[in-house]
């Protein structure tokens, strides 16, 4: 009997709101002291005000290339993740370019952006381009907010 009064104060514990919150901030800084952690909150930092909401929201922002102003939206991911957009907003063709090491996704999305947003003409030479009429997969470790 007194592990069954035991369980009852640890449920008691974990049901108390104060317990759930300091559980919930534990879990987040654990979350955001990892690589990729970092990797997103830099990317964050570099997004405009609207590009954050969108990404929060949905996993992509959009950008503008400094040379064509044609528009790309920018997917959670590593390769094969950007989408040029057609005047109506649908993607139209896919682009695969990234640096040359392997780096968490939120650096990718943050070298694509600046690629794309400061020398368009010199990243489209080298990225692969190919026929897309949709979104790249969602990538397995996007999570909202």
């Amino acid at each position: 009997m007194p592990h069954a009064a035991a369980r009852e104060r640890l449920a008691a514990v974990r049901r108390n709101p104060g317990f759930i919150a300091l559980r919930q901030l534990y879990r987040a800084v654990r979350r955001e002291n990892t690589p990729e952690g970092r990797a997103r909150k830099l990317l964050r930092q570099w997004l405009t005000h609207e590009q954050r909401q969108m990404f929060d929201a949905n996993g992509y922002f959009d950008v503008t290339g400094c040379h064509s102003s044609r528009r790309y939206r920018i997917y959670y991911g590593t390769i094969g993740n950007i989408r040029e957009l057609n005047a109506e907003g649908d993607p139209r063709l896919g682009l695969c370019f990234a640096p040359a090491q392997s780096l968490a996704p939120g650096d990718v999305l943050l070298a694509q952006k600046i690629a794309l947003e400061t020398d368009e003409l010199g990243t489209l030479a080298v990225a692969n381009c190919f026929p897309s009429q949709s979104r790249p997969p969602l990538y397995n470790g996007w999570e909202r907010g």
